[in-house]
């Protein structure tokens, strides 16, 4: 028991150190993710709705009428 106590400080940062990293490298993919791509061929905006600033589209279908 002396010795789970003697490292419990140890492990507790250990633990901070790692979710930092986990929360750095998942912002750096998201933001690198995103930096790069454009919108994909053949989609185009509804006249009437405004896009968000910055945003893309990913998938675009089209459809005459659907029940």
């Amino acid at each position: 028991m002396k010795l789970l106590n003697k490292y419990n400080n140890y492990i507790f940062i250990l633990i901070i150190i790692l979710v930092c990293i986990f929360s750095v490298s998942l912002t750096t993919h998201v933001i690198s993710e995103d930096a790069s791509q454009q919108d994909i061929s053949g989609s185009k905006d509804h006249p009437l709705i405004f896009r968000f600033p910055d945003s893309i589209i990913k998938y675009y279908e089209a459809k005459k009428s659907d029940e």
